[in-house]
Protein backbone atom coordinates (compact mmCIF):
# COMPACT_ATOMS: atom_id res chain seq x y z
CA UNK A 1 0.00 0.00 0.00
CA UNK A 2 2.90 2.53 0.65
CA UNK A 3 3.59 1.83 -3.03
CA UNK A 4 0.13 2.97 -3.91
CA UNK A 5 0.42 6.00 -1.47
CA UNK A 6 3.62 7.44 -3.44
CA UNK A 7 2.60 6.96 -7.07
CA UNK A 8 -0.85 8.45 -5.95
CA UNK A 9 0.91 11.46 -4.03
CA UNK A 10 3.15 11.38 -6.82
CA UNK A 11 0.86 12.25 -9.87
CA UNK A 12 -1.47 14.56 -7.56
CA UNK A 13 1.65 16.81 -5.74
CA UNK A 14 1.08 19.88 -8.37
CA UNK A 15 -2.52 19.74 -8.08
CA UNK A 16 -2.34 19.68 -4.53
CA UNK A 17 -0.03 22.72 -4.27
CA UNK A 18 -2.41 24.78 -6.60
CA UNK A 19 -5.53 23.96 -4.71
CA UNK A 20 -3.93 24.88 -1.26
CA UNK A 21 -3.09 28.45 -2.64
CA UNK A 22 -6.69 28.95 -3.71
CA UNK A 23 -7.88 28.21 -0.67
CA UNK A 24 -5.26 30.23 1.40
CA UNK A 25 -6.25 33.13 -1.03
CA UNK A 26 -10.26 32.83 -0.49
CA UNK A 27 -10.34 32.03 2.66
CA UNK A 28 -7.80 34.43 4.14
CA UNK A 29 -6.61 37.19 1.96
CA UNK A 30 -9.99 38.03 1.29
CA UNK A 31 -11.76 38.28 4.65
CA UNK A 32 -8.73 40.38 5.38
CA UNK A 33 -9.82 43.18 3.09
CA UNK A 34 -13.75 42.60 3.23
CA UNK A 35 -14.73 42.33 6.38
CA UNK A 36 -18.36 44.28 7.64
CA UNK A 37 -18.46 43.56 11.52
CA UNK A 38 -22.35 44.42 11.64
CA UNK A 39 -22.73 41.82 8.65
CA UNK A 40 -20.11 39.32 8.55
CA UNK A 41 -19.93 35.84 10.81
CA UNK A 42 -17.47 32.74 10.93
CA UNK A 43 -20.87 31.02 9.23
CA UNK A 44 -20.36 33.17 6.03
CA UNK A 45 -17.61 31.25 4.89
CA UNK A 46 -18.62 27.88 5.21
CA UNK A 47 -20.16 27.91 1.72
CA UNK A 48 -16.37 29.18 0.02
CA UNK A 49 -14.46 26.57 2.32
CA UNK A 50 -16.76 23.80 1.55
CA UNK A 51 -16.53 24.14 -2.00
CA UNK A 52 -12.99 24.75 -1.94
CA UNK A 53 -12.64 20.89 0.06
CA UNK A 54 -15.26 19.57 -2.74
CA UNK A 55 -12.68 20.51 -5.09
CA UNK A 56 -10.57 17.98 -3.55
CA UNK A 57 -12.77 15.22 -4.94
CA UNK A 58 -11.58 15.21 -8.15
CA UNK A 59 -8.43 13.97 -7.15
CA UNK A 60 -9.57 10.34 -6.55
CA UNK A 61 -12.10 10.41 -9.61
CA UNK A 62 -9.38 11.37 -11.54
CA UNK A 63 -6.90 8.82 -10.66
CA UNK A 64 -9.08 6.02 -10.58
CA UNK A 65 -9.94 7.15 -13.75
CA UNK A 66 -6.18 7.49 -14.81
CA UNK A 67 -5.83 3.82 -14.10
CA UNK A 68 -8.92 2.81 -16.14
CA UNK A 69 -7.54 4.02 -18.96
CA UNK A 70 -3.83 3.00 -18.89
CA UNK A 71 -4.28 -0.18 -17.44
CA UNK A 72 -2.77 0.65 -14.10
CA UNK A 73 -5.38 -0.70 -11.81
CA UNK A 74 -5.23 -4.61 -13.69
CA UNK A 75 -1.22 -4.35 -13.53
CA UNK A 76 -1.21 -3.39 -9.97
CA UNK A 77 -3.00 -6.45 -8.92
CA UNK A 78 -0.30 -8.54 -10.32
CA UNK A 79 1.84 -7.09 -7.65
CA UNK A 80 1.40 -8.17 -3.78
CA UNK A 81 -1.72 -5.37 -3.88
CA UNK A 82 -5.29 -7.00 -2.58
CA UNK A 83 -8.13 -5.24 -4.52
CA UNK A 84 -9.10 -4.27 -0.47
CA UNK A 85 -5.58 -2.42 -0.34
CA UNK A 86 -6.57 -0.79 -3.78
CA UNK A 87 -9.76 1.08 -2.68
CA UNK A 88 -8.41 1.62 1.11
CA UNK A 89 -5.55 4.19 -0.15
CA UNK A 90 -7.67 5.97 -2.23
CA UNK A 91 -10.26 6.75 0.70
CA UNK A 92 -7.41 6.92 3.07
CA UNK A 93 -5.53 9.70 0.89
CA UNK A 94 -8.61 11.39 0.07
CA UNK A 95 -9.33 11.62 3.85
CA UNK A 96 -5.87 13.48 3.73
CA UNK A 97 -6.27 15.53 1.48
CA UNK A 98 -10.03 16.55 3.05
CA UNK A 99 -7.93 17.29 6.22
CA UNK A 100 -5.63 19.30 5.01
CA UNK A 101 -8.04 21.55 2.85
CA UNK A 102 -10.60 21.84 5.64
CA UNK A 103 -8.19 23.24 7.76
CA UNK A 104 -6.43 25.38 5.19
CA UNK A 105 -9.42 26.79 4.72
CA UNK A 106 -10.85 26.99 8.39
CA UNK A 107 -7.96 29.60 8.52
CA UNK A 108 -10.40 32.19 7.11
CA UNK A 109 -12.89 31.57 9.80
CA UNK A 110 -10.16 32.45 12.49
CA UNK A 111 -9.35 35.40 10.46
CA UNK A 112 -12.72 36.55 10.77
CA UNK A 113 -13.55 35.41 14.33
CA UNK A 114 -10.62 37.55 14.98
CA UNK A 115 -11.81 40.72 13.44
CA UNK A 116 -15.35 40.39 14.53
CA UNK A 117 -16.86 38.53 17.30
CA UNK A 118 -13.49 37.10 19.15
CA UNK A 119 -12.37 34.09 18.65
CA UNK A 120 -14.92 30.88 19.59
CA UNK A 121 -13.26 28.08 20.05
CA UNK A 122 -17.12 26.08 19.56
CA UNK A 123 -18.37 28.06 16.84
CA UNK A 124 -14.46 27.17 14.83
CA UNK A 125 -15.41 23.57 15.71
CA UNK A 126 -18.57 23.50 13.80
CA UNK A 127 -17.43 25.46 11.01
CA UNK A 128 -14.69 23.23 10.70
CA UNK A 129 -17.42 20.19 11.37
CA UNK A 130 -19.62 21.86 8.09
CA UNK A 131 -16.13 22.18 5.76
CA UNK A 132 -15.29 19.10 6.28
CA UNK A 133 -18.99 16.77 6.22
CA UNK A 134 -19.83 17.86 3.37
CA UNK A 135 -17.49 16.63 0.86
CA UNK A 136 -16.84 13.28 3.01
CA UNK A 137 -20.67 12.90 2.31
CA UNK A 138 -19.97 13.85 -1.49
CA UNK A 139 -17.18 10.88 -1.45
CA UNK A 140 -19.28 8.37 0.57
CA UNK A 141 -21.63 8.42 -2.28
CA UNK A 142 -19.49 8.58 -5.28
CA UNK A 143 -16.66 5.84 -4.27
CA UNK A 144 -18.84 3.21 -3.94
CA UNK A 145 -20.66 3.68 -7.64
CA UNK A 146 -17.04 4.33 -9.15
CA UNK A 147 -15.96 0.57 -7.63
CA UNK A 148 -19.23 -0.66 -8.30
CA UNK A 149 -19.81 0.27 -11.92
CA UNK A 150 -16.64 2.07 -13.04
CA UNK A 151 -15.02 5.35 -13.72
CA UNK A 152 -17.82 6.34 -16.86
CA UNK A 153 -20.81 4.73 -15.51
CA UNK A 154 -20.26 5.68 -12.18
CA UNK A 155 -20.19 9.28 -12.82
CA UNK A 156 -23.47 9.20 -14.53
CA UNK A 157 -25.23 7.05 -11.79
CA UNK A 158 -23.42 9.72 -9.42
CA UNK A 159 -24.98 12.60 -11.53
CA UNK A 160 -28.27 11.14 -11.39
CA UNK A 161 -28.05 10.52 -7.13
CA UNK A 162 -26.81 13.56 -6.63
CA UNK A 163 -29.59 16.11 -8.63
CA UNK A 164 -31.83 13.61 -7.10
CA UNK A 165 -30.74 14.29 -3.42
CA UNK A 166 -30.14 17.90 -4.39
CA UNK A 167 -33.91 18.27 -5.62
CA UNK A 168 -35.33 16.20 -2.55
CA UNK A 169 -32.91 18.17 0.16
CA UNK A 170 -34.15 21.77 -1.74
CA UNK A 171 -37.82 20.39 -1.31
CA UNK A 172 -38.13 20.10 2.30
CA UNK A 173 -36.33 22.99 3.03
CA UNK A 174 -38.73 24.93 1.91
CA UNK A 175 -41.44 22.73 2.92
CA UNK A 176 -39.55 23.19 6.34
CA UNK A 177 -39.32 27.12 6.20
CA UNK A 178 -42.86 27.67 5.62
CA UNK A 179 -44.29 25.18 8.15
CA UNK A 180 -44.36 25.95 12.16
CA UNK A 181 -42.53 22.87 12.76
CA UNK A 182 -39.84 23.26 10.01
CA UNK A 183 -39.54 26.52 11.34
CA UNK A 184 -39.28 25.73 15.31
CA UNK A 185 -36.47 23.22 14.08
CA UNK A 186 -34.47 25.14 12.67
CA UNK A 187 -34.83 27.50 15.65
CA UNK A 188 -33.64 24.75 17.87
CA UNK A 189 -30.83 23.51 15.85
CA UNK A 190 -29.62 27.63 15.95
CA UNK A 191 -29.88 27.51 19.07
CA UNK A 192 -28.02 24.16 20.08
CA UNK A 193 -25.01 23.85 21.54
CA UNK A 194 -21.78 24.57 18.92
CA UNK A 195 -19.74 21.51 20.35
CA UNK A 196 -22.33 18.95 20.13
CA UNK A 197 -23.66 19.65 16.89
CA UNK A 198 -19.54 19.69 15.47
CA UNK A 199 -19.23 16.20 17.34
CA UNK A 200 -22.86 14.98 15.59
CA UNK A 201 -21.87 16.31 12.34
CA UNK A 202 -18.16 14.38 12.26
CA UNK A 203 -19.56 11.11 13.81
CA UNK A 204 -22.23 11.04 11.45
CA UNK A 205 -20.14 12.01 8.56
CA UNK A 206 -17.47 9.44 10.19
CA UNK A 207 -20.17 6.48 10.32
CA UNK A 208 -21.07 7.22 6.52
CA UNK A 209 -17.45 6.96 5.59
CA UNK A 210 -16.68 3.89 6.85
CA UNK A 211 -19.95 2.45 5.55
CA UNK A 212 -18.69 3.87 2.31
CA UNK A 213 -15.21 1.96 2.04
CA UNK A 214 -16.97 -1.26 3.36
CA UNK A 215 -19.31 -1.02 0.22
CA UNK A 216 -16.05 0.04 -2.01
CA UNK A 217 -14.34 -2.55 -0.74
CA UNK A 218 -16.81 -5.53 -1.33
CA UNK A 219 -17.92 -3.56 -4.40
CA UNK A 220 -14.15 -4.10 -6.30
CA UNK A 221 -13.70 -7.65 -5.20
CA UNK A 222 -16.78 -8.52 -6.85
CA UNK A 223 -15.82 -6.09 -9.93
CA UNK A 224 -14.20 -7.76 -13.32
CA UNK A 225 -11.15 -6.38 -14.40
Amino acid sequence: MKALFRRDLLVFTTPLFLLVFVGLFGEILVPIFHVDTEQNTPLDLVFFGAMGTMMITILPQSIIGQDENTGWNRFCLTMPVKRTQYVSEKYLLTLGFLIVSALVASGGVISLMVQTTGFDGKMYLLTLSLILGAPLFMMSLDMPLLFRFGMKRGIYFFAGLFLLLFVSGLSVFLWASYTDGGRAFFQQVQEADSLVLAVCILSVSAVIYAVSWRLSCRFYRKQEI
